[in-house]
């Protein structure tokens, strides 16, 4: 993989957007694979599910931003999960238009037998890294993120070469 400068033309394969949404994607269905054939579930209903046994009540809203799916998602998801009797439901008593979403002790039994799968399969997809590598890898995760929110709040990200990841 050669880096981009300004006078390369760009290749798709080699554009990092591109190649961490592909990485992404192949890493969520490989895991979607393992649970929805065992557990009937969706990887929006995982998401919110994971979420929600991590936190005490949220919103539709929260559940949207925690799990990068669109409120038209998290909807749906929860319309499942609360049919499961997984997730329930609760008008907030200061705002009468607002929803508490929580998990239920049947959901936080179904997020525990799933956990147990995810990280297996985790394990089995990073056996292929080292323990530094892997560490190297949330650090470099980690720096994209907060770059991220810098270039999203419209501040200028510095570059930080000095070090190596």
């Amino acid at each position: 993989m050669a880096l981009l400068f300004d006078d390369d033309p760009l290749e798709l394969e080699d554009f990092l957007p591109f190649r961490v949404a592909v990485v992404s994607h192949r890493m969520s269905r490989g895991l979607a694979r393992r649970y929805e054939a065992r557990f009937g579930i969706s990887i929006p209903e995982w998401r919110c599910l994971a979420v929600l046994a991590r936190r005490e009540q949220l919103t539709a809203g929260d559940l949207a931003e925690r799990t990068s799916l669109d409120k038209v998602q998290v909807s749906r998801a929860i319309s499942r999960l609360q049919a499961r009797a997984v997730v329930a439901r609760e008008v907030d008593d200061r705002d009468r238009r607002a929803v508490r979403l929580s998990i239920t002790p049947a959901g936080e039994a179904l997020f525990g037998e799933i956990a147990e799968v995810a990280r297996a399969w985790e394990q089995e997809v990073t056996r292929a890294l080292g323990l530094s590598e892997r560490r190297t890898l949330d650090r470099v995760l980690d720096k994209l993120e907060a770059a991220l929110a810098r270039v999203e709040a419209g501040e200028a990200v510095s570059s930080d070469r000095s070090r190596a990841p």
